[in-house]
């Protein structure tokens, strides 16, 4: 969606241009806060590159799991826009004397809604003190950016914002559903509620009903649900992927509910994918891998989540294996398409997941996995705009047993 260049841009420009230049010494006039590493990472790359015009405006990052003693040292010498993920910013506030953020006058909370959902709130309220001690509030422009608009956004715009203005791209109006306060499957909240400025939706706990915007998608990104036991699911996923990077496909991105079920489907597809070397029960070698398997996820160290960042972005055909660690803001080139094996447990989180595909226009595809006592979940996300092709299950599972009967015949 150009979320990332929507902030940087005006940000660079704004420090680019103030009279008198800037000095590094000053210390740090923009922050941009992130939830995840990686997508620090990707924001402090897209900026440095961007900032190339204006070379006195230093960039610099401040994330978890990175050497401490490094970044203040970077914080003495002076960093003008900083990306920083809350723990080890909040560290650094109260920590590192040097750290200079008594001028700052912007702040961006990129994937607000996600900052709340990994259980940042309480860091976040002790940010925004910090900052408000140093710096005061008066003269600072605070921006909130996200794919979907929460009523977790809304409980941070009260927090971090005042009397705030709502910027919604594609601002055409769309239709609403009216929808009951219960849940469609297990406890799901089926809610997409996006903020305008004016007529933001009040909550009133005597209202049996509310309104709820569907979810845009892009029209180029094509849905498919699968009904699969959950004993077949490995299977499936197998023959699917296998179909797909003979060609039609380079790269996918494959959703897990946890660290260690990304940790057994690595191990399992990397060995059918023939990254893994043949055993001495194999009596026919496997031919050479054409595509590469990796794995992100929470559990690794900092410096092997850079490395499966790096690889699969520079890989031209491969499949990513992730947690939600790899739903937000994470920009892959080439990734035609997304398999969730295991379903979110928010329609918020399936549009975050799904957007990894079909970027800039490009045609993508989307398949979650449903077992059959799970199907319902699809009509909760068709209420919500998005589009399932009716005749695309039974050409799903052709695909699949034709790919796995080829991989049979070739040992």
């Amino acid at each position: 969606s150009g979320k990332t260049l929507a902030y940087v841009c005006p940000l660079l420009a704004s420090l680019g241009t103030l009279e008198p230049r800037l000095i590094r010494e000053d210390g740090t006039r923009a922050l941009v806060m992130v939830p995840t590493r990686e997508l620090a990472a990707q924001v402090l790359r897209s900026a440095e590159e961007l900032a190339r015009a204006y070379h006195w405006v230093v960039c610099g990052a401040v994330v978890g799991g990175e050497n401490k003693q490094k970044e203040k040292a970077r914080l003495r010498k002076g960093v003008v826009l900083l990306v920083a993920t809350p723990g080890r910013l909040l560290d650094h506030l109260r920590n590192t004397e040097s750290f200079k953020a008594e001028f700052l006058k912007w702040l961006v909370l990129d994937e607000a809604d996600r900052l709340l959902d990994l259980g940042f709130e309480e860091d976040l309220n002790a940010i925004l003190a910090e900052i408000d001690k140093r710096a005061g509030n008066a003269g600072r422009c605070t921006a909130l950016l996200s794919a979907t608009l929460t009523k977790g956004t809304s409980r941070l715009m009260d927090l971090a914002m005042t009397d705030p203005v709502t910027v919604e791209v594609d601002p055409e109006e769309v239709d609403v559903v009216k929808s009951s306060e219960e849940t469609r499957s297990g406890g799901t909240t089926s809610a997409n509620a996006t903020i305008r400025d004016g007529d933001a939706e009040k909550s009133n706990g005597d209202e049996e009903a509310k309104e709820k915007v569907i979810a845009r998608m892009p029209e180029q990104l094509r849905h498919t649900a699968v009904s699969v036991p959950a004993k077949a699911r490995l299977a499936t996923l197998a023959g699917l992927l296998a179909g797909w990077m003979r060609g039609s496909v380079p790269k996918v991105m494959v959703f897990l509910s946890s660290c260690e079920s990304v940790e057994f489907h690595y191990k399992v597809l990397s060995w059918l994918a023939g990254e893994k070397e043949t055993t001495e029960k194999e009596t026919t070698p496997r031919p050479p891998s054409s595509y590469a398997v990796f794995r992100l996820h929470g559990v690794l160290s900092q410096s092997d989540r850079r490395a499966v960042y790096a690889g699969f972005a520079k890989a031209k055909a491969g499949v990513l294996l992730c947690t939600d660690v790899g739903a937000r803001g994470l920009d892959f080139e080439n990734v035609g398409a997304t398999v969730q094996v295991d379903p979110p447990s928010d329609p918020e989180t399936y549009v975050h997941r799904v957007g990894r595909a079909a970027r800039l226009g490009a045609d993508g595809e989307a398949v979650i996995f449903l077992a059959p006592r799970e199907t319902e979940y699809a009509q909760v996300l068709s209420e919500l705009g998005v589009k399932f092709g009716a005749a695309s299950v039974p050409a799903m599972l052709d695909v699949l047993e034709t790919g796995l009967g080829d991989d049979e015949a070739n040992g």
